[in-house]
């Protein structure tokens, strides 16, 4: 008879998942962390991280998203709201602009809240980004 693995047995493991190009596209760890709303400690669990990448192929990723933020977008709606959450996860993604030809990184940023009833605005992230550095 096989026995469950413990929270013991699986702290600290790590999976990767990999789009049919062989790039990594979800990352998740097991283990406790600080709730993203309270800061008071959470049981031990998987978080996971995404990625994303360019459609023309060439590597480029094209947004994140951090555990930490995914779990902050899926606690903007504790009644399981998905649009809600969506729209979080939007707010808390980071996005990467690359020049036409995918070689260089032109800017990094993420969507901030404005005033209420308008739309988020980009927010450049402080990075080092143009002609040669995007890689």
């Amino acid at each position: 008879m096989e026995r469950p693995v413990t929270d013991a047995q699986w702290r600290g493991a790590q999976l990767s998942a990999l789009d049919v190009n062989g790039r990594q596209v979800n990352t998740a760890s097991y283990g406790g962390t600080a709730n993203q709303v309270t800061g008071a400690d959470q049981s031990p669990g998987w978080r996971i991280g995404t990625s994303e990448f360019d459609i023309a192929g060439r590597g480029n990723t094209v947004r994140s998203l951090s555990a930490g933020n995914r779990e902050r977008a899926l606690a903007a709606s504790p009644t399981g709201d998905v649009a809600v959450q969506q729209a979080q996860a939007i707010r808390l993604d980071v996005r990467n602009v690359f020049s036409a030809d995918g070689k260089d990184l032109l800017r990094r940023h993420r969507r901030v809240s404005g005033p209420a009833g308008t739309e988020p605005s980009l927010s450049p992230l402080k990075t080092t980004c143009g002609p040669g550095l995007g890689r």
